[in-house]
């Protein structure tokens, strides 16, 4: 085992020691019964801007970005939150399920059915779960790759396979926070390529932690494309709120019957 997986694995089993699954929100950090939904105390979930208006155009996603998820976000990738995952995966999680039990009962005909979990499942409109890839320099700073945490996450909770090996990020960008879209599709020309996962046919969930203007999901996209995939749909945790106004509700592609 190498230094990088190593480092890995202790540091997701410290966090495991020092902060106990689901006993404290991890929004605000206070006492929490263990039930409670996304590991959010009830004050800080009214808090949080979920995306029950809609999404953006260029991905789906289960928050807004606000203050309060910004915080959540940012502890996330740079606090060694990793613990974080789970919860914000299952915010992921439920969002896709229900655009998937609409998908569902619109395309049966049916107005009273409630497209359960069970006759719902997201294998029914993908087939495979990508995270976008963080540069080998900033995995050995941070200890690991958020997208990647998601990904995982997200497969447990939903039942589609991820697959680790899909993408390959081949150099190391600039903060893109500070470019304007074009910019950001300028810098992100040749740095992801295909990794040793085959992807032909398969209709791909893209999982990374923010959606902003798409400039990185659109460079992943168009190399799983390029593999061969049938479809990639990007799935964050949350998307900045500027273009909120035009926020869309469309959902799946109800599956054809084979």
């Amino acid at each position: 085992m190498g230094p990088v997986p190593l480092i890995r694995r202790i540091a997701g089993r410290a966090a495991g020691l020092l902060y106990p699954d689901r006993i404290y929100c991890v929004s605000c950090g206070h006492p929490i019964d263990p039930g409670m939904p996304y590991a959010l105390c009830g004050t800080c979930r009214e808090r949080f801007s979920f995306a029950s208006d809609g999404h953006k155009p260029s991905g789906f996603h289960a928050t807004w970005y606000t203050l309060w998820e910004k915080e959540l976000v940012l502890r996330f990738k740079y606090a060694n939150r990793a613990y974080y995952a789970g919860p914000m995966a299952e915010m992921m999680a439920d969002m896709l399920l229900m655009y998937a039990r609409e998908a569902v009962r619109v395309g049966s005909g049916d107005a009273t059915f409630d497209g359960t979990e069970e006759t719902a499942p997201l294998r029914r409109f993908f087939d495979g779960i990508v995270a976008v890839p963080l540069h080998e320099e900033r995995f050995r700073k941070r200890g690991y790759n958020q997208a990647e945490l998601l990904a995982r996450e997200l497969s447990k909770r939903v039942g589609v396979p991820y697959l680790p090996d899909a993408l390959v990020r081949r150099k190391k960008t600039a903060p893109l926070k500070t470019l304007s879209e074009t910019e950001r599709r300028e810098e992100l020309r040749g740095v992801f390529g295909p990794g040793e996962a085959d992807v032909g046919g398969m209709r791909l969930i893209l999982v990374d932690d923010i959606l902003t203007t798409g400039a990185t999901a659109g460079a992943c996209g168009d190399i799983l494309r390029g593999m061969g995939a049938r479809s990639v749909k990007t799935v964050a945790f949350a998307a900045t709120a500027k273009d909120r106004k035009n926020a869309v509700t469309d959902g799946f592609d109800v599956p054809e019957e084979s």
